[in-house]
């Protein structure tokens, strides 16, 4: 019986973990697109204003999903805050995701693990 290729564990132990993000997130983007189709019928410059925040909400979804968790987040906000009260599913979504991502800082400052 052959054991594990030379390096094989150190190419598993390096691999990279895909990020995530909070399902809030999407949900509140999507109910967003929603609220935009809706006011774009009545309201056509009202629907095009919302219509680019909810481009900036979804440009930080993008980041998150390319591993720039922080930024993304705060993209996330940035974009969704202009939904309230319906933009809240994703600001909270965002603001778990900041949540856990301060705790992984913290951890790995305080254990000095990788």
């Amino acid at each position: 019986m052959e054991g594990p290729a030379p390096g094989a564990n150190s190419l598993i132990a390096r691999a990279r973990v895909p990020p995530t993000m909070p399902l809030a997130i999407p949900i509140g983007i999507l109910a967003n697109a929603l609220l935009v189709a809706a006011v774009w019928s009545e309201i056509p410059v009202l629907g095009a204003v919302l219509m680019l925040a909810n481009l900036v909400a979804v440009a930080g979804a993008a980041l998150v999903l390319g591993g720039q968790r922080k930024l993304g987040a705060r993209t996330v906000v940035a974009g969704s805050i202009l939904f309230v009260p319906l933009g809240l599913i994703a600001v909270f979504g965002a603001r778990r995701l900041l949540d856990d991502v301060a705790e992984d800082e913290f951890r790995r400052l305080k254990g000095g693990g990788s």
